[in-house]
This record gives C-alpha cells, structure tokens and sequence, in this order.
C-alpha cells in the first residue's frame, strides 16, 4: 500500500473519526493505551482522548476496551457518507482482481462472501486510493458498461486501505469497516453485519475466558 493518510490536523473530521472506530472497533487487536490508538489512527493526541472520554461516559467503552460495540457501530454507520463512487456492469468482475498492481479492498457482498458466506454477492464494492481512481475507472469502462450495475468502485480514505488483509488471496477491508458498510447497505446486509458482531465480539469476549488472544486469533482466521 501506499504511504499513511494525513493526521487529523489535515484530514476531515468525518474521515478521521472513521480512523480513530476503524482501530478502536478492531477485535484482534492487543490490548492498548489511548496513546497507541491514536498513533494507530493516525490522528492527534488529544483529539483522539476527547473523543475516547465522551465515549467512555456514554457506556460505549471502557478505557480502549469497547463493551457496547452494536451502539457504536450504529453511531458510526450514521455518519454522512460523501465518498464518490462510481459504478460498472462487469461479467465475472471478481477476474479482475486476480493480478492487479492497483490499489483494492473489497467491501460489503463479496468480501463478506469470503469471511463469513452468509449474503448471495449481487454487487462488489471495493475501495480505491486516489492515486488509481482514474486507471480502475477507465479499465472498468473498458471492460464494461458504465453506470448502475454489478460493480462499485469507492474513493477511500487511505487509512481504509492500510488496514486492508489478504483472505484467499483477495484484499478485503478490515473487519470493523466491513460490518459498518453492511450496516449502512441495510437489508440482510445489516443481519449479516448482526452475526459478525456477535462472532467477532460477544463470542470472543466469552472464548477469551478460556484461552489466550493470540490463540483465538490464529483459530478465527478464514
């Protein structure tokens, strides 16, 4: 991937409040300080606290430990949305990832296909970085109609990309971002959102109890 996104100080305070959930909301992650995870966001300091504190006395968090994660999932999933996007009618779209040099992270049907086959894949989304927004567009076109169809490609922060992760050798958002883009797709996008939470967090959480984090990540692995 390419270099890290801005700090807050030069990022929008929507995109950079989506970088502080993405860390804050990741299950397999060690346990942290307030400190780490605004470095792992990429955002200030004392911006980061402020936001963790205000959380923290809505019940939604303790310390960096998130004990409510459907609330803040909701909370984050109803943050405006002013991604441009752009969409193709492609046959077989999923070919066109098998040796690509361009920046991608599938998102919503086709990456939850791969991490959990509850949805049938009728659309794939998957973000890009500005640097290859307009090579993807054009190959899109190319191979395809543009316009409504079975094919959305996204313009991302980069934060979305460098979290990214390989699962049977397709890039995929991480986890906390694909759940909050289920949810936003609504319908049985939001039941498979629901199942995750529960896989991810509550399941983990009572695991946990019996064995060590390391264990249960390697085991939950696709």
């Amino acid at each position: 991937m390419n270099q890290k996104a801005d700090t807050v100080e030069a990022a929008p305070y929507g995109a950079a409040k989506e970088r502080l959930l993405r860390v804050l909301l990741e299950p397999r992650a060690e346990k942290r300080s307030s400190y780490q995870v605004a470095k792992d966001a990429n955002v200030s300091y004392g911006w980061a606290h402020a936001l963790l504190h205000e959380w923290a006395q809505e019940g939604m968090i303790k310390a960096t430990r998130v004990v409510r994660p459907t609330r803040l999932f909701e909370e984050w999933a109803k943050m405006p949305q002013r991604a441009k996007t752009a969409e193709f009618q492609i046959q077989e779209p999923h070919t066109l990832f098998t040796k690509t040099t361009l920046d991608y992270a599938w998102t919503t049907y086709w990456a939850e296909k791969l991490v959990q086959q509850h949805l049938f894949p009728r659309r794939l989304d998957f973000y890009t970085s500005l640097q290859h927004w307009n090579r993807w567009r054009k190959q899109l076109a190319n191979d395809g109609l543009m316009g409504g169809g079975n094919v959305r490609v996204i313009l991302a922060d980069h934060h979305v990309l460098e979290t990214s992760y390989l699962v049977r050798e397709r890039r995929v958002v991480s986890t906390p971002q694909l759940i909050v883009d289920l949810m936003r797709e609504g319908g049985p996008c939001r039941e498979a959102a629901e199942l995750l939470i529960t896989k991810e967090y509550h399941a983990r959480r009572q695991a946990f109890l019996g064995g060590s984090l390391a264990t249960l990540n390697q085991a939950s692995k696709p």
